[in-house]
């Protein structure tokens, strides 16, 4: 079991869209954290060592009425010119930070896991491709576990366990 690995789950409704999985690694004995802004996850990565950190393609960057601890993250959310893709900029700074000082997870893997297919819609060209070149160990289509489950046995959650075994 997963007595001593730590996951954390970063997605805008963390425990309403992925509570399933959520509670099936906590029943296998891991230990989940959820977060639901890319703030909160890098306050997050500096106290604590994550052994897989799971994230959505898309997150807010903070909490209604905070103010930004990265200026850089301040910069995208201002200086967006709309459209599609700003969600998905703020999860790739939130990668940069989990890697870089004072973060405890320079060395985590990251999946990316979210209903988003970018074989199926042209919304955000080539996310998948930025987020393998951002660092990300994988980007899993939640889609696919209720499509397809012989295809993928375990899903999402087979994934990750097997993922925490390397």
């Amino acid at each position: 079991m997963g007595l001593e690995k730590t996951i954390v789950w970063v997605a805008t409704h963390p425990t309403m869209d992925n509570g399933t999985y959520i509670d099936d690694l906590r029943y296998d004995g891991y230990r989940v954290d959820t977060f639901t802004n890319a703030q909160a996850a890098v306050s997050a990565f500096q106290r604590t060592r994550y052994d897989l950190i799971v994230t959505g393609a898309g997150i807010p960057a903070l909490a209604i009425g905070e103010k930004y601890a990265d200026p850089r993250m301040e910069q995208i959310v201002k200086g967006w010119g709309g459209g599609h893709g700003l969600q998905t900029e703020i999860v790739l700074r939130m990668m940069e930070l989990a890697r870089q000082e004072p973060s405890l997870n320079g060395a985590t893997p990251i999946l990316v896991a979210d209903v988003y297919e970018p074989e199926n819609d042209d919304l955000i060209p080539g996310i998948r491709a930025k987020f393998l070149r951002a660092g990300a160990v994988g980007y899993y289509s939640l889609l696919d576990d209720v499509r397809d489950p012989l295809r993928h046995p375990g899903g999402v959650v087979g994934r990750i366990k097997e993922l925490l075994r390397s």
